[in-house]
């Protein structure tokens, strides 16, 4: 083979293999601007355009009026639509039948925003539930994914440091009555951060599906947009 050949030979396999590099890069970038993640959310109060689809806003309840102010736990943006994950108390029936005050549960509320306006991801039927259960039965797998990663994230800069925050977490693992329970999207997001949890000390999760509006057909009243 003459050097025209080799160089002619050689021209082809460069472009052939920039080809296949710049279509490896495009997917990369594709799928990474489907999925932008929120920052710095520990600083900011939940948005009015969310705030419609909070229960105690579909009673009539004011901000003001709320036993306690909910907790904005993590916002990421996937495929044009915003999650949100509110931790919060909500008013609910009382489990004794002489209990004449207004009772208040803890649960975790999932709320979708898009153009359209704000909602409801689940309901207070299920809230406390969402608190023990993986998120994935809410929203997409890296949805959860990243609303764990910001959820660990901040429990890291409580703490201070990575083992701090594996010693809390082996210790809450350990039966008890504020028992720890991970899931597939907790243990990805604490393997982001540096951290294995050993396979023998997770515990095994509530038993039982639980239905949501998301997949169980319910069609839910989508509030519009806060202007």
């Amino acid at each position: 083979m003459n050097s025209k050949n080799k160089f002619f030979l050689l021209t082809v396999i460069a472009v052939a293999f920039l080809i296949v590099l710049s279509h490896q890069i495009t997917a990369k970038f594709v799928f990474n601007s489907d999925l932008a993640i929120a920052q710095d959310l520990s600083s900011q109060s939940i948005s009015s355009s969310i705030y419609p689809c909070l229960p105690d806003a579909r009673e009539g309840l004011s901000k003001s009026q709320m036993n306690k102010p909910p907790l904005l736990r993590g916002v990421v943006e996937y495929k044009g639509k915003q999650y949100y994950v509110v931790e919060m108390l909500y008013k609910t029936t009382p489990p004794f039948v002489d209990y004449e005050e207004d009772y208040y549960q803890g649960g975790r509320f999932f709320v979708q925003l898009d153009e359209l306006g704000c909602l409801p991801l689940n309901t207070t039927d299920d809230a406390t539930d969402l608190l023990f259960v993986s998120m994935t039965q809410v929203v997409p797998e890296p949805v959860a994914q990243q609303l764990a990663l910001q959820w660990w994230q901040k429990r890291l800069n409580e703490l201070g440091s990575l083992q701090k925050l594996k010693q809390d977490i082996l210790d809450g693992l350990k039966p008890g009555p504020y028992t720890l329970y991970l899931f597939a999207e907790d243990v990805w997001a604490l393997e982001q951060l540096g951290i294995t949890i050993p396979e023998s000390a997770l515990n095994q999760p509530r038993g039982g599906k639980i239905s949501f509006g998301l997949h169980s057909g319910y069609c839910y009243q989508r509030f519009n947009l806060v202007t």
